[in-house]
């Protein structure tokens, strides 16, 4: 996914629900110190964990952002947007998809995250569901398909199936 958003050196990066904090440090290698990193997430507790992450590796370039992700202003100087295992968990992520239209033309936008299976048993994506839901997911998920959304804002759109079908890397230039 990281490899996907085509990060320069000094760019900057928006990570939605950046809940794991575990693409920090991706982030940074690739943008550098004098790049800029805006973690956004809904959840209070997940940013003072990352707030103590950065305080030790001594980031300068993060800024961690309480608010739900339709409601983030999305500075202009952005190139790049980036959710993993974040943007279905998004209520109407329909609305956010329509926000990112307003970024400068040409930025990367990838969306990494879960979906159905088609080809699995629907056991396995109960379960699948069940051991995932302290995250949030719950079955309704599955009637989701934000690719759709995603799909239709960017140009070179790109969807890469992963674990089966179980996950996937959608990727393209917002229009």
């Amino acid at each position: 996914a990281i490899q996907k958003l085509a990060l320069q050196p000094g760019g900057c990066a928006v990570e939605l629900g950046c809940a794991s904090g575990l693409i920090f440090q991706l982030l940074q290698d690739a943008l550098g110190p004098d790049g800029h990193i805006i973690g956004v997430d809904l959840t209070e507790a997940c940013l003072l964990g990352k707030a103590c992450q950065i305080d030790a590796k001594g980031w300068l370039n993060v800024e961690l952002i309480q608010c739900d992700a339709n409601r983030f202003a999305f500075p202009p100087h952005v190139n790049a947007v980036l959710s993993t295992f974040a943007y279905t968990l998004i209520p109407e992520h329909e609305i956010l998809t329509n926000e990112l239209l307003d970024i400068t033309s040409g930025n990367r936008m990838v969306v990494l995250d879960l979906r159905q299976a088609e080809n699995w048993p629907r056991w396995l994506f109960r379960f699948a569901a069940f051991i995932t839901s302290p995250f949030g997911v719950t079955e309704e998920y599955a009637e989701q398909h934000p690719w759709f959304e995603i799909q239709i804002s960017l140009k070179n759109f790109v969807i890469k199936e992963l674990f089966f079908g179980g996950a996937y890397i959608a990727s393209g230039n917002v229009l």
